[in-house]
């Protein structure tokens, strides 16, 4: 029987923060960290940079070995070439509640989808 190593994408908890900050024109530019691992191998410590276009939409910009997609307001694909890592998606969060008055805890829904190389 053989064993095969899974990669492990790392994305900072609060990455859709940074987004919606730069989508409402609070913050003009902002950055979150990536982490990509895979037994065996060095791991990927990157950022992506998130900018408004000029047609005032979001852009993601990989850095440090990280490529990513935007796929929506909620979603990107992330790519770490060097380990070999590629097509995995990451969600944001899904819903808002409210259990204390004024406080508002976000319930992270995160799927990973692994493609086999």
């Amino acid at each position: 029987m053989s064993v095969q190593a899974l990669p492990f994408v790392s994305v900072q908890a609060d990455w859709d923060d940074v987004v919606r900050e730069v989508a409402s024109n609070t913050i003009p530019e902002g950055t979150f960290w990536i982490a990509c691992y895979l037994t065996g191998k060095q791991s990927v410590q990157g950022s992506v940079i998130v900018k408004r276009t000029k047609e005032n939409d979001i852009q993601l910009e990989g850095k440090d070995g990280i490529t990513v997609t935007n796929l929506n307001s909620r979603t990107f694909q992330v790519e770490c070439p060097e380990l070999g890592v590629k097509d995995i998606t990451v969600y944001g969060p899904k819903t808002d509640f409210y259990p204390v008055k004024g406080k508002a805890v976000s319930r992270y829904v995160i799927y990973v989808v692994f493609v086999f190389f």
